[in-house]
């Protein structure tokens, strides 16, 4: 039996967003206010490569690592095909409505067996009818990795080119190439190339951008990492094309403690031929499971405190309080406070922001969570501090299915003592996690049906273990269920075979004590499915 598939994915949103209600602009103020106090303290450091940031990651400040209290552990890849058992309920369409109950956009998914997003479409409502508006089609190897992505937009009732992405990969799964095109007279344009290199440990070693011009790749940027025995990053250097020749521009030197923790960040920037101080940040840790960031600036030739960050974290390291002071004649003063409290899984139920005014702390904003049974996000709600009582301001709230998909989310802010539809963004949740924002609407609702292409769904709901990872002379590879044919081949850094043995049970042993410590690639095939898992041999 087959199913019906959608397509789909949109490169940019095609609705601009609508004026805020009078409650709702109150609410962005005091956000305004908080980024712009936060981004103080990331002043003199946008100048980034345009090549794919290693650094960028969630909650950091700058272009620093964050610190983290607990020690820095290795890096094991991920297997890029998710479990088919987590994947038999996907969405499958959302549509969109506006404050007075109109339908106004619409998205359309597809997924291959393995889970993989095959295609997106958006649609919008004109004239009672649904038309075209944007889509994009994706492809993959063997190992789920994402090859090309290709968007297309609707012009003059067909589909019209506008950009694609390629991307290829090593036999570990690490990115090796990346580049974009260009639709321009009916013909593909490059637009620019990112190539990486990485060690036997898989970290990442380069990055070198260029630009198509006049007909060739002209050198563009260019970052280069050096890591010490444990793979921590040591140096971070940014470099620019100038003169048929790399041009030093910006770098990062981290320093660590024994356990891995970062001690110290220093941002440096090429003058005159020589490296100068421009930023630091210094890191110290107590007993009593807190964190400080001082941060500093170079003035004058000397040091000069600038802002502060201090942490407190619970057993779980999950961050409690945060608050952040500014150094003004000779000393701190106080700027804002956010606070956390958590459910017994580690979920944010409450995130209040104070700032700090006439000697007190001043309630500001509190976002409130709440949760069902399993963990799925139901409501946030968005409150503001006014005559010394806390007043709503914006909610979303969310249904779902028994998977974790939503069926419906909904904006509303509060306006005389009732809510009031909203327009805005809304998350979107698959298997309770959130995998899109649905935007320029009050309301979305959502279907799921089985993307699976056969009815046997568990002819493709076989799970991969593999351990111990860490592994001295033997590992593990148990399969949920054995396929004919089943295999499993493990791959030394440079992508050579060096074990290859059919599965026939569902718990194997693989011998690996002959092999050099080191990192390998364990490559399991088991009937339509390729599991994929980076292990280290000690």
């Amino acid at each position: 039996m087959i199913y019906t598939l959608g397509f789909g994915i949109a490169f940019f949103d095609d609705i601009k967003k609508l004026n805020k209600e009078f409650m709702k602009k109150i609410y962005l103020f005091f956000i305004a206010a908080t980024l712009a106090i936060a981004a103080i303290a990331q002043a003199g450091n946008t100048n980034q490569s345009n090549c794919e940031n290693v650094l960028g990651k969630t909650g950091e400040k700058d272009a620093f690592i964050k610190a983290h209290l607990q020690p820095k552990q290795k890096t094991v890849a991920k297997n890029n095909l998710k479990s088919t058992k987590n994947l038999i309920w996907k969405c499958d369409t959302i549509i969109g409505y506006d404050t007075l109950g109109e339908q106004n956009k619409k998205k359309i998914y597809a997924y291959d067996i393995n889970g993989n997003l095959l295609a997106e479409l958006i649609l919008l409502w004109q004239n009672s009818v649904w038309v075209n508006s944007y889509k994009s089609i994706y492809t993959y190897d063997a190992n789920g990795n994402r090859q090309t992505c290709l968007g297309n937009i609707w012009q003059n009732n067909s589909w019209v080119n506008s950009g694609k992405d390629s991307s290829t990969y090593d036999a570990s799964g690490n990115l090796l190439s990346h580049i974009t095109e260009q639709w321009q007279g009916n013909a593909w344009v490059n637009n620019d190339e990112c190539i990486y290199t990485y060690n036997v440990n898989g970290s990442k070693l380069t990055c070198i951008k260029k630009t198509w011009q006049n007909n060739s790749w002209v050198n563009s940027g260019k970052d280069s990492f050096i890591y010490d025995s444990n793979e921590n990053l040591l140096i971070y250097i940014i470099q620019q094309w100038q003169n048929n020749g790399w041009m030093n521009y910006n770098k990062y030197t981290y320093e660590y403690d024994a356990n891995g923790n970062k001690q110290s960040s220093l941002f440096e920037q090429w003058q005159n031929g020589v490296w100068e101080n421009s930023q630091k940040i210094t890191f110290s840790r107590s007993a009593a499971d807190t964190l400080t960031e001082l941060w500093e600036n170079w003035q004058d030739h000397a040091w000069s405190k600038f802002v502060e960050y201090t942490y407190a974290y619970d057993a779980s390291v999950n961050t409690l309080t945060e608050i952040r002071e500014s150094w003004n004649n000779n000393t701190w003063l106080n700027n804002y406070k956010h606070t956390y409290i958590y459910d017994a899984s580690g979920k944010i139920l409450t995130k209040q922001t104070e700032y700090w005014q006439n000697n007190a702390w001043l309630n500001t904003i509190r976002h409130t969570h709440t949760y069902d049974t399993s963990e799925n996000e139901l409501t946030d709600l968005t409150e503001i501090w006014q005559n010394n009582t806390w007043i709503n301001s914006v909610k979303d709230t969310y249904t779902y299915d028994t998977n974790g998909n939503s069926l419906l989310g909904r904006k509303e802010y509060w306006s005389k003592n009732n809510w009031m539809p909203s327009i805005d963004y809304l998350s979107v949740f698959c298997n309770g996690k959130k995998v899109d924002a649905f935007g320029s609407v009050y309301r979305y609702e959502a279907s799921h049906k089985s993307f699976m292409l056969t009815d046997n769904v568990q002819e493709y709901a076989t799970s991969v273990n593999i351990y111990p990872n860490p592994a001295i002379d033997r590992i593990v590879v148990e399969l949920s269920q054995v396929p004919k044919g089943a295999s499993a081949i493990v791959y030394n850094v440079n992508g050579k075979p060096v074990l290859i043995l059919r599965l026939f049970e569902n718990r194997t042993l693989i011998d690996i004590g002959n092999l050099p410590a080191g990192f390998y690639l364990v490559r399991v095939t088991a009937g339509d499915r390729v599991y994929s898992n980076k292990i280290i041999k000690e």
